[in-house]
């Protein structure tokens, strides 16, 4: 097998790879949003959708990890505002 075949061969399989892995992944994020009508944990489906979209394609990366950061972010948002309310109730008490 010359390289020219190796190559387009290795590409064949690379589309093919990505055409599986839209499928699935589109149908995962589907499942979960047909979910959304049911008591049922949809959001699992939808994040879990997104994560295999995100082994083969760059544009859905950036949200998947906007929305990974998304717990980190609200805890050290409360942590301020409890800070800030505990900080203000003690001024009240000293008063």
């Amino acid at each position: 097998m010359s390289q020219e075949h190796a190559s387009a061969a290795t590409s064949s399989l690379r589309i093919v790879r990505k055409g599986a892995v839209a499928v699935v992944g589109l149908s995962v994020v589907g499942l979960g949003v047909a979910l959304t009508l049911l008591p049922a944990p949809s959001s699992i489906f939808i994040l879990l959708g997104l994560a295999i979209l995100a082994t083969e394609f760059l544009w859905v990366r950036k949200p998947l990890l906007w929305i990974r950061s998304l717990p980190g972010r609200l805890r050290a948002r409360a942590g301020k505002l409890l800070s800030r309310r505990s900080r203000s109730v003690g001024q009240k008490v000293q008063r």
